[in-house]
């Protein structure tokens, strides 16, 4: 089978003849006609057909389980993830929060004139 070979970009697709009908040209039906002889041509087997050459049991339902499953823990990972974060970041906000309420203490004592 033989690579299809895709018409230059500059070349256009169509052409207006003598009489006025717009044609493809030459590389652009060239090309067609490799597509058209690569999937088979008028008899070549479409979905349908397709579908009905499968194997009955080719295990698709464990396929697509086991992917399932991958993608479920997938998207769970990175939730976990972000939650952790979230977490440490409260924690470091709280710890925040109980050092800036020492530190007020502090200005509002030295602003009394009495230090602890």
């Amino acid at each position: 089978m033989s690579a299809i070979k895709f018409p230059a970009e500059r070349q256009p697709a169509t052409q207006t003849d003598d009489r006025g009908f717009e044609t493809f040209t030459r590389p652009w039906l060239l090309f067609f006609q490799q597509v058209y002889e690569r999937v088979g041509g008028a008899i070549g087997s479409g979905i349908p057909g397709v579908e009905a050459s499968l194997f009955e049991d080719a295990g698709t339902s464990e396929t697509n389980a086991a992917l399932f499953s991958v993608e479920q823990a997938l998207q769970q990972q990175p939730v976990q993830i972000l939650i952790e974060a979230v977490e440490r970041l409260a924690a470091e906000v709280a710890a925040q929060r109980d050092s800036i309420a020492e530190l007020t203490k502090e200005v509002d004592s030295i602003k009394q004139g009495t230090m602890i």
